[in-house]
């Protein structure tokens, strides 16, 4: 096949968003032309928008990588597989799939681990090379996961970054069924979370300071939710459980309140999961943590096989991840839906194409 002319979104700088067209070429070897179905929105994808295209260039970006104006951002993906490249056989074009977008060197440790996200020579869609904020584009035929039957793109396209990281983060404070999980910050991080808590058969509490998203959190069956702020916090959530405190809190706030408060909450014996990037959080190591023998734990992103996970988890038990997705457009409609996420609306926004 030929190249094709393609419509992408890019991030010039300094908060504009500009659309405009791309060359796509022929997958090399190794490679697929993956035509996209869905790409969805993530916090991350703000962050890069926002910078000068200076700030963006800075290897401290991304691991020595940086990024380049010009690169297609998006690493949220799904499509169907136009065409393979020479070698390519556990793929082949219409297969349905999601991408992993962490590309690793697949020699390393982490990389034969599947931790392609912590690999020293890793690339990013969206920083090393283009995302999915354009109609096609090449992606390593190694970094494509196939889709349940029945499986929405844009459920998939979720998992892909967001719903994989609060899967992973669940998994990592070891949550048991009957036990109660409580997610600091109701974006889509957090709401997946708690999500993913229901169908395990935890009871689910949601904190979020802005009222519009404690509301939808309703909506979505979270069994409480509360104000940072609110007086019976404590009492609220003892009421849930039986106890003070929850048994695993994940925190998606990004700020030093929300990680305080999510140290808080957790109960004795209890696991807090940091989910989030952002500065501070001063704690007294001997009453918030020692006299509450609690666990703090980290989380980043996802392996290649909790991601396969996910998504099998997600069709085989009505996770409802497609709930979460508030917004779904065009690409000719980017600079305006980028605008609208960026104000803080509940939900996630996911750009669709016809199938």
């Amino acid at each position: 096949m030929s190249e094709q002319r393609v419509r992408a979104v890019l991030f010039p700088g300094d908060g504009a968003v500009a659309l405009t067209e791309k060359v796509v070429g022929e997958p090399g070897p190794g490679q697929v032309l993956l035509a996209l179905r869905a790409a969805g929105v993530c916090g991350s994808d703000l962050h890069f928008m926002h910078m000068s295209a200076e700030e963006q260039r800075n290897p401290s970006l991304g691991k020595g990588l940086g990024r380049d104006p010009g690169t297609t951002p998006g690493h949220e993906m799904a499509g169907v597989v136009e065409e393979v490249g020479p070698g390519v056989t556990q793929l082949q074009a219409g297969s349905r799939v999601a991408v992993q977008h962490y590309s690793g060197c697949g020699r390393c440790r982490h990389c034969r681990m599947g931790w392609d996200c912590l690999c020293e020579d890793h690339v990013v869609y969206t920083l090393g090379r283009d995302g999915g904020f354009q109609d096609k584009v090449i992606v390593e035929a190694k970094d494509c996961l196939a889709l349940p039957v029945g499986m929405t793109y844009a459920t998939a396209a979720f998992i892909a970054c967001g719903a994989g990281t609060s899967f992973q983060a669940v998994k990592r404070g070891d949550l048991k069924a009957g036990a109660t999980l409580a997610a600091v910050g109701l974006g889509p991080v957090g709401l997946s979370a708690l999500l993913w808590g229901k169908a395990m058969g935890a009871r689910t509490v949601g904190v979020d300071p802005v009222a519009e998203r404690r509301e939808f959190a309703l909506k979505l069956g979270v069994d409480v939710v509360l104000g940072p702020y609110e007086a019976e916090l404590g009492s609220r959530i003892a009421g849930l459980s039986g106890y003070p405190g929850a048994d695993v809190v994940i925190e998606t706030a990004g700020n030093a309140a929300g990680r305080r408060l999510a140290v808080n909450l957790g109960r004795t014996w209890g696991c807090v999961v940091f989910v989030s990037f952002g500065p501070g959080c001063e704690l007294d190591p001997g009453p918030e943590i020692v006299q509450k023998q609690l666990t703090i734990k980290g989380s980043w992103m996802f392996s290649v096989s909790t991601m396969m996970d996910a998504l099998a988890f997600a069709q085989e038990h009505d996770v409802g991840l497609e709930r979460v997705v508030t917004d779904t457009c065009r690409l000719g409609d980017a600079p305006a839906a980028i605008k609208a996420f960026e104000a803080g609306r509940p939900g996630k926004t996911v750009f669709v194409w016809d199938d």
